[in-house]
This record gives C-alpha cells, structure tokens and sequence, in this order.
C-alpha cells in the first residue's frame, strides 16, 4: 500500500508540475497584457495631470508689481521691491540697514540668498532659471539696497507648470519605446500586432521591429499553447503508465495462480500496446518539451532582454525630468516672493475639481503600472524555475527572470501615492471652499509645495527602480564581457 500511494503521490507530482507551468504562463499573458494597458494609461494620466496644472494656474496670470513688499522671513526688515523689465533686474530696497553684499560677480541662487541675507553663499551653483548675479555696483546711487539681475524674469505660475508640463512630455516620449515593445501605440491607444503571413502592415512599428520578436505576445500565447499540450500529454501519459502497472501486476497474478493461457496472452497483448502507447507518449513529450525550450529560449528571452532595457532607459529618464521638475519648483517658490495679484482671482472649483480628479488618476495609473511590472515579472519568474529541477542550471532565462522579479521587489510606491494623495485632498479642499475664501498667496503656496512634494516622492521611487535596473541590466553586460 505504502509502494502504491508513493507512485501515487508521484505520479500526481509529475502532473502537478505541468498544470503550474501552464498556469504561470496563462498569468504571465495576462500580467503582460496588464502592463501594456497600465502603461498606456500612465503615459495618458501624465498629459491629463500635465494639462489640469497648466489650467488650475492659468485661472489668474502674475506680474511683478512696481509697487510690492514682502518681509524677509527671517527679520523685520520690509523689503521694497523695484522691478525693471528693461534690464530683467529687480531693485531690493531695506527699510532699516543695508545687508553685507557679496563681491561683484559672483552668482548666487536667488532664494537661498533672499532667505539668509546676513549669510555669503561663496559656492557657485550650476546655472538654473531665476539664477541671479548680485552686484554691488549698482548700489551706488540706490537707497539702501540691492540689484538682483535675473536671468529671466519669468511671467507667471503657469510658465512654470508649462516647464513642469515640458517634462512630463519628455517622459511620455521616453515612454514610447517600451509600448512599442508591449505592441501598444501610445497616440491611439490600440494594440499593435505583427503581421504573421508575412503581409505589409499597416502599424506604426516597422517590419524590422518584429524580426526580433515574432511578437512579445505571440511568443506567450504560443508558449502557453505548447504548455497546455505538454500538459495534457503528461496527463494521459499518466493514465496510460498506471494502467500499464495495472495490467503488469494482474499479469503476475496470472502467473502465480495458474491462469487460462487465453487470458495470460490477452494481458500480455494488452501489456505491449500499453507499452508502446507509453513510449510514444514519453517521446511526444520530449519532442514538446524541446519546443517549449527553443522557444524560451530563442524568443522569449531576447524579448524579455529587450522589455528590462527599455525600461531602465525609461525609469532612468523618469528620474531626471522628476528632479529638473523638483527643481524648477524650488526655484518657483521664489516667484512666489516676489509676485502679487494684478486682479481678484475668481474662484476656480471647476479647474480644482478637474485637477484633482486628475491627480487621482495619476495616483491609480503609477500603482497599477507599478504592480504590473512586479506582477509580470513574478508570473515569469515563477514559470521559468517550474521548468526546471534545478534553477541554478537553468540558463540565463531562469537567471534573469528571477532577478528582475527581485528588482522589482525593491520599487515601494506607497510613498508617492500618499504624496500625490495629499495633494489631491488640497486641491479638493480648494475646490469645496472657493478660492476667494483662501488668502491667494496660500493656495499659489500650496499647489507649488504640494506639486514639489509629489514630484519628490515619485522622483525618489524612480530613483529606486531606475537603479535597480540598471544594476540588472549591468550585470548582463558584465558577462557578455567575461
């Protein structure tokens, strides 16, 4: 009994193997086609969001006023403001006493030298918008003060969300390479296939695009249908192998008790064609066995290669428009200082409404593209150890595969969805009270601090995936070079 219920169990194992292959596969195609969808509509919350911020601050255009005055944060001194458009430069008067100046020539960041005047900044900073070069010459023949010549002056808050705009442009550009590699069209929004009868197409991919993949999804659903045949083989080649042990054991009863001759050669007979029905079986699942192989590793796996490039080139370059967003926003809160209303703002609960219905959106689109990565890359992950006994011989499909799930493990976006959260529940509050209950410095302070924050905490996640796979994709390169 013991010897029967471990060929069993055994058997049952070997079937079990198989249903998980095909399964893990079945999930890969259905993550993969996640991914392509979530990307799509990342790359789509990302316009939406770009344009909702454009409109929240074209409600009302600032200028500088000649006749503006703001308090240093850090004393009581009043500050007089005089601009000159003529000359982009801005006369700082001070009330009481004239602050230490630094030496003519040298730059300096507006906003660090506004907010610590007493201090000499003597590190110069990489040029950047709203930078200042502060000169005491032109103090001369001034009240006490100074003149603070930008390098433009810029019009309004929504110059600086066009910049912020500007980037999240960059981004969906950047994005387009991996859609293509998913079969997506970001302009129009549907799948693009290969043409499997070798006809022309009418897509925007090139003919050329598809010689290395024959497509991305093609080569899952194939696999998933070569997974599915080698599973049913497996199965009915168990059937056959337990009704084989079965008829080989009532043979030897046979034997042993003396049996009818007629009936020992029925079982005999019954034995042979058994037997071969079980060879047969064992060679058709070998021969499947070896198609699932090539195409692994043939096809899937110079996609797969191409899919983890292409994103680290896109997480990459999420990471640096994040931060040129982080700091134009920073540079932002200088404008903040310096500009005044011309006009009584209208209330904008239309344009905060749609902000932030927007900026939900964009919370859901980075969660669900996230999870998709992580979920596709597990589902792979998952199918190639079950094709092998020993992951560590299983090639560079099983490596890969594994490490880009551990790679993917590494990316936590809870951080930017609260962030972005947190603004979305700011601009709602705008939104519910109307603007003109809100004093107009505070809600352009908070919408440039809340996009600040949020544009952080995502440039920190792509940070953090961009790292990782580079890191993987390093590596790949490394061994190419052993």
């Amino acid at each position: 009994m013991g010897c029967s219920s471990s060929k069993k169990t055994e058997e049952a194992a070997s079937v079990q193997i198989c249903r998980d292959r095909k399964n893990f596969i079945k999930q890969a195609i259905k993550y993969q086609n996640q991914l392509a969808s979530s990307h799509i509509a990342y790359v789509q919350s990302l316009r939406q969001v770009s344009v909702a911020l454009c409109t929240y601050v074209d409600e009302n255009r600032y200028q500088y006023s000649r006749d503006s005055y703001m308090y240093h944060p850090y004393t009581s001194n009043k500050i007089f403001i005089e601009p000159n458009i003529t000359n982009n430069s801005i006369m700082v008067h001070y009330s009481k006493s004239q602050p230490e100046l630094p030496k003519t020539g040298m730059v300096f960041d507006a906003k660090v030298y506004l907010t610590s005047m007493e201090e000499e900044k003597g590190s110069v900073l990489e040029e950047k918008r709203n930078r200042v070069a502060i000169g005491a010459g032109d103090m001369r023949e001034q009240t006490p003060g100074f003149t603070v010549h930008l390098s433009r002056i810029p019009a309004s808050m929504l110059e600086v969300m066009k910049e912020i705009e500007a980037q999240f442009t960059v981004i969906c550009d950047a994005a387009t390479e991996v859609a293509t590699l998913l079969e997506v069209n970001i302009s129009n929004n549907h799948s693009i296939r290969a043409p499997r009868d070798g006809s022309n197409s009418n897509s925007d991919v090139s003919d050329e695009r598809f010689e290395l993949f024959k497509s991305h999804k093609s080569s899952l659903e194939r696999l998933y249908s070569w997974e599915k045949k080698l599973y049913e083989e497996v199965k009915s080649g168990e059937r056959i192998r337990l009704s084989y042990e079965k008829k080989y054991t009532q043979l030897k009863n046979q034997d042993l008790t003396g049996a009818e001759p007629s009936s020992v050669e029925k079982t005999r007979a019954l034995i042979r064609d058994l037997r071969t029905r079980l060879n047969l079986s064992f060679t058709s699942v070998e021969t499947i066995s070896k198609r699932i192989e090539t195409l692994r590793d043939e096809e899937l796996h110079p996609q797969i290669t191409e899919l983890i490039q292409g994103l680290a080139k896109l997480w990459k370059t999420m990471a640096d428009s994040h931060k040129i967003q982080k700091n134009t926003l920073s540079q932002a809160k200088l404008l903040l200082q310096l500009l005044t209303s011309t006009a009584s703002p209208s209330p904008p609960v239309t344009a905060a409404a749609s902000l932030a219905s927007e900026l939900r959106q964009w919370r859901l689109a980075l969660s669900d593209w996230i999870t998709s990565q992580r979920a596709y890359a597990t589902a792979l992950s998952n199918w190639a150890h079950s094709c092998v006994s020993d992951p560590a011989q299983g090639g560079p499909v099983v490596e890969n595969c594994t490490k880009w799930a551990k790679a993917m493990e590494t990316v936590d976006e809870k951080k930017a969805q609260e962030g972005i959260k947190r603004l979305e529940e700011s601009v709602r509050t705008v939104a519910a009270r109307g603007r003109r209950e809100l004093e107009e410095e505070d809600w352009r302070r908070s919408i440039c601090e809340g996009v600040a924050e949020v544009v952080a905490v995502v440039e920190d996640v792509a940070e953090t995936a961009a790292e990782a796979y580079e890191d993987l994709v390093g590596e790949w390169r490394d061994d190419r070079r052993g």
